[in-house]
């Protein structure tokens, strides 16, 4: 929805055609009015404006002078230059810096109503154009560092993707590094910071670690680094140049044995320039991108389980024997790396909750309970850490929504954070599937009490207000709701729109006041707020195909 401005010295100008585009069934538009170039700059300065109707000659500031101003608050505002005199020369300089029209004010309604849609034709032309294109772009430049993180997290967590897909991700997020090419992975931990404590100076010293790092590397190999915490970062490291021979096989080898020769470098020089000291944990070879979720997890259990717990240690995934042909750690991981993608779906499960979204949490909460229904979950304590990631969702919304008693008068909650409390795993399925019915049951019952509360407030003060300003702001102001919202949940709720309502409480009190005679029409046109006569009886008769004076005659 769109918001036009009107600004005239004269009144009558001003009040009919504010009534004129308020009332019209064809434009859907925010009406507003000023009564000089002052009021409108204050109203500018408030309100986002789309389209301006302005006079050119009014006293102090002008139309062309508002024009100049209309750009430094809404640059992308449409101007329609309205004046009483035929002097294209004097209007023509401000059309040339962006207005767009000039309509004399004898033209009458029809030419003003082609103008402003003119300008919405204009204004539905400009979003889709190049220029938002190209902003949009320069937006994603800032945010390319935040979704290539995005995109190897997911591929961590063991998210796959087709080759060609994964080669257009690439070439997206302009990541340096081949997609078809074998990767080495290397991930570092800051074992203690010595003089730095746990605050925000830690960011500093990792980007300190990144540039000490790629003075080493960057000689040899192609690299791309992402933060993994205030204390670890992985590394992608490839060579500059792919063999494609056996022959040169030893070329892969010989990256191979920089880079594991480099890392005691990288340690000494830390620990020499920034008093930290930082253990690795890198990859014993290079793999495919498809097992990057499998390798990197293997590096996270050496550098973390017992194998190190150190400082200044550099480890690589045969210090605890050939893992790969384990089939209990191989188990253990491929375990870790689904419980891992399940757990994503999270933030959503909570979100559909919380919103009433009934239908969609039942699919994400089916398909994270039913797949860590295994024993194998059970038996790694994975299944444990799912449980205890709902129950929290669960306890979260059930805080934010004030309910904790409501629903503790229908099932036990003491068994919501005490998954012992339950005999098997279908149980416990049972009992998020009961707690999520009643948490939906009760979001239903205040909503319809709320909207209804809402519903009846604002009718309730269009009645009482029939002579100010009805426009959907001010509506929206006195219930604390966005003008578009309130819309939208007008309609949804009563199956009428709001403005339609206005129309028919305002027919239905003029026919109950023309009922009595000793009313003067005029005076019912101002209690009504149509702002003049001639309008006042422009709308009576188009809903009720008589005049007033009329329709008094025929009681």
């Amino acid at each position: 929805m769109y918001s036009l401005l009107i600004v005239d010295d004269e009144p009558i100008i001003v009040n009919s055609l504010y009534n004129l585009f308020k009332h019209s069934e064809e434009f859907n538009l925010n009406v507003y009015k000023a009564y000089s170039g002052s009021e409108a700059m204050e109203k500018l300065k408030k309100i986002k404006i789309d389209i301006i109707i302005t006079d050119i000659c009014m006293p102090k500031i002008d139309g062309i002078k508002l024009q100049e101003e209309i750009v430094q608050h809404w640059p992308r505002c449409k101007v329609i230059l309205l004046t009483g005199y035929d002097d294209f020369n004097y209007a023509q300089g401000a059309i040339r810096k962006g207005g767009v029209d000039y309509v004399l004010k004898i033209e009458g309604d029809e030419v003003i109503c082609e103008a402003i849609k003119k300008a919405i034709e204009k204004i539905s032309e400009e979003e889709a154009s190049e220029k938002l294109i190209l902003m949009a772009k320069e937006q994603m430049s800032k945010m390319l560092p935040f979704m290539q993180k995005e995109f190897f997290i997911e591929m961590l967590q063991g998210l796959s993707y087709f080759p060609e897909e994964r080669m257009n991700r690439f070439s997206e997020l302009k990541i340096p590094l081949k997609s078809d090419w074998p990767v080495l992975i290397l991930l570092t931990r800051v074992d203690n910071w010595k003089n730095y404590g746990y605050s925000e100076r830690n960011l500093e010293v990792i980007y300190k670690i990144q540039s000490i790092f790629e003075e080493y590397l960057k000689s040899m190999v192609n690299y791309f680094s992402i933060f993994m915490d205030d204390s670890m970062m992985l590394w992608f490291i490839q060579p500059r140049q792919k063999v494609l021979d056996k022959a040169r096989e030893d070329e892969w080898n010989k990256v191979l044995s920089f880079v594991h020769g480099t890392l005691t470098s990288t340690q000494k020089s830390c620990r020499d320039l920034l008093g930290v000291s930082i253990s690795h944990a890198v990859s014993k070879g290079f793999c495919q991108w498809e097992e990057l979720a499998y390798r990197f997890e293997m590096l996270k259990l050496i550098l973390n389980r017992d194998f190190g717990f150190g400082q200044e240690m550099i480890l690589t995934d045969s210090q605890i024997g050939n893992l790969a042909g384990d089939t209990r750690y191989e188990e253990y991981i491929s375990c870790v790396i689904a419980v891992q993608q399940h757990l994503k779906k999270l933030p959503m499960l909570s979100l559909y909750l919380e919103i009433g979204q009934k239908e969609e949490f039942k699919k994400v909460f089916s398909s994270i309970i039913e797949y860590m229904s295994g024993e194998k979950y059970m038996k790694y304590g994975l299944a444990a850490e799912v449980y205890y990631s709902i129950a929290l969702v669960f306890q979260s919304c059930l805080n934010k929504m004030v309910i904790l008693r409501k629903i503790a008068d229908k099932m036990d909650l003491s068994k919501l954070m005490n998954m012992d409390k339950h005999a098997s795993w279908n149980e416990i399925n049972e009992y998020f599937q009961q707690l999520a019915k009643y948490v939906f049951e009760y979001r239903t019952e205040r909503n319809s009490e709320n909207n209804y509360k809402i519903i009846k407030k604002v009718q309730t003060y269009i009645l009482e207000h029939l002579y100010e300003d009805l426009s959907l702001t001010a509506l929206a102001d006195v219930v604390y709701l966005n003008p578009a919202y309130l819309s939208r949940l007008y309609k949804q709720t009563t199956g009428q729109g709001l403005n339609e309502y206005i129309l028919d409480i305002k027919l239905c009190k003029a026919r109950e006041m023309l009922s009595n005679k000793t009313i003067k029409i005029n005076k019912i046109a101002v209690k009504l707020g149509f702002g003049s006569h001639a309008y006042f009886c422009k709308f009576f008769k188009k809903h009720m195909q008589m005049t007033p004076q009329e329709y008094r005659v025929s009681l």
